[in-house]
């Protein structure tokens, strides 16, 4: 009897995680089309802006940049460079494809939980990573996660760098280790610069 409930419980949970996952995928993604701006898309994106046409981490005023130090500038260089990167494969920059990037980060954050509990040899880490995005679904995190702001990159940077501390224990040779606790280090000290949250 038991031996026939554990691979079906295993089936349902896999089956039940996968959705969840690629409805967060589609929620993120979707966005634009029924997500409106927000005053943080104007703020933030304005800061981006000037920093891909003008160099400066500030607010394009008619033909000039202002200096703008209101918010940390990690967030600015992070989407600058995606943008750039995006303009050089020929991706146009207009109202419904400026957040592509930052959805993108959204939508890697439950797969990113879950290579984490996986690598760190959690028992039932299918599970856990279900239960941990059904409790982020009820966090103010949803609020304002599909709005251009910071934070998505920083939870996803602290989630990297707590995966390549973890894979750094695991490895034997000290120069792997080093390498990846200093690539952990270096993801953390990242999502330090995109939000005060991430100081703390």
């Amino acid at each position: 009897m038991h031996s026939t409930d554990k691979p079906a419980v295993a089936t349902d949970i896999v089956v039940l995680t996968s959705a969840t996952v690629l409805l967060w995928i589609a929620v993120a993604f979707s966005a634009p089309l029924y997500f409106a701006p927000t005053q943080d898309d104007g703020q933030y994106l304005t800061q981006v802006l000037g920093l891909r046409y003008f160099g400066v981490v500030g607010i394009p005023y008619i033909d000039t940049i202002q200096r703008h130090f209101v918010v940390l500038p990690g967030y600015s260089y992070l989407s600058a460079y995606g943008l750039s990167f995006l303009n050089s494969l020929g991706w146009p920059l207009g109202a419904s494809t400026y957040r592509v990037i930052p959805l993108f980060f959204v939508a890697c954050i439950p797969l990113a939980l879950l290579a984490l509990a996986r690598l760190a040899g959690l028992r039932d880490w299918l599970l856990r990573g279900l239960i941990f995005v059904a409790i982020l679904s009820l966090t103010p995190f949803v609020l304002d996660h599909l709005a251009l702001r910071p934070e998505p990159f920083g939870v996803l940077l602290t989630i990297l760098a707590m995966f390549a501390l973890v894979a750094g224990e695991q490895q034997a040779r000290p120069a792997r280790r080093l390498l990846l606790a200093g690539s952990g280090a270096f993801a953390l000290g990242c999502a330090a610069t995109l939000h005060p949250t991430f100081v703390v």
